[in-house]
This record gives C-alpha cells, structure tokens and sequence, in this order.
C-alpha cells in the first residue's frame, strides 16, 4: 500500500489533474478516479502522515482485516466520501487525501476488535468522537493545517468517513448470516 501510494504522490506532483477530486470533472471520472483522491496527498508531510495514520490502524486492528476486507472497505469508503463531499461540501472544488478513509478503517476495526481488545477500541472511539468535535469546531486546535502549509483541511470527509464505518457495519450486521 505504500509503494502503491508513493508511486501514485509522485505521479500526482507531476500530473495532478487525474488524479484528484475536481468537482467539475467528477460526474464524468472513470471508475479508479473515484478512489485515487484517496491516494493522493497535498505534499509530502500530508502523505507520511496520513501513511502513520494507516499503519497505526492496521496494527492495532490487524485481527478484523483480510486482504479482500480491507480492500473492500478501503475502496467503498472512498467513493462514498468523494460521492457526499460532491453532493454535501459543495464549497470545495478540488481535494485529496486518505484521512476520511482513516476514519472509516480505524472506527470499523475498533468495532469489530472490540470483543478482544476492549480498552485499546475504547480509547481508540474516544479520541476520534473528540477530534471530529474539535475537528467541527476548531478546525487548527491541533495545528496540523499549518503543518501541512496553512491549507484547508475538509474536515467533513472525517465526519463522512466516521459514518461510512457505522453504516457500513449495520449492512454487515443485517446482511451477515446469524448464529443459530
């Protein structure tokens, strides 16, 4: 995932337009335009951060993931944040970034992982309902807007992603076959 990433930043500096959400080209991308915004990153720092972020994730919730899961929920994830960012953030016109996704990755493993790590989801759940409060209402607290060069951050694509995760595993839930 990371060389896929790296490949994709570099090809990103030299070719942005493809790559990346442009709300005006979004209705008309072909199908992988609707995950690559998720791929790319802004600059390097927004890269490496967010490349953390995922590895973090995977570690502390390595018992939930197969290949074909995280794949699955990774890919999903993406196209719901683009498609809710298109229709509901309809001030931004341009954007990329995983962080919605990490969102998405980081509530459904502390979910799912619950049962066996009770405390490690806990406060995993606890500190991103705080975030995405701060995040709503004071959007530089933690500083990272100026660690990345003072830009935006689409804090609703964190909020799209928390609920990505929560719809995500009702449909999982109902759609699952009970135990008998």
């Amino acid at each position: 995932m990371t060389t896929i990433t790296a490949i994709l930043q570099i090809l990103n500096n030299i070719y942005p337009q493809p790559l990346s959400y442009h709300r005006d080209t979004f209705i008309n991308q072909i199908l992988w335009q609707w995950i690559t915004p998720s791929l790319v990153h802004l600059n390097w720092t927004h890269w490496l951060l967010n490349i953390l972020n995922l590895y973090a994730s995977i570690i502390l919730f390595h018992t939930v993931w197969t290949i074909y899961k995280f794949v699955q929920l990774f890919m999903l994830s993406s196209i719901f944040i683009l498609s809710m960012l298109h229709i509901f953030t309809t001030q931004i016109d341009q954007y990329v970034g995983m962080s919605g996704v990490l969102y998405t990755l980081a509530i459904y493993g502390a979910i799912k992982s619950y049962h066996i790590q009770k405390i490690v989801s806990s406060i995993v759940i606890t500190y991103i309902i705080f975030k995405l409060i701060l995040d709503t209402n004071i959007n530089h607290i933690m500083g990272v807007d100026r660690l990345l060069g003072d830009v935006l951050i689409v804090t609703s694509v964190h909020w799209y992603g928390a609920s990505f995760a929560i719809l995500f595993l009702m449909i999982e839930r109902f759609y699952s076959p009970s135990p008998k």
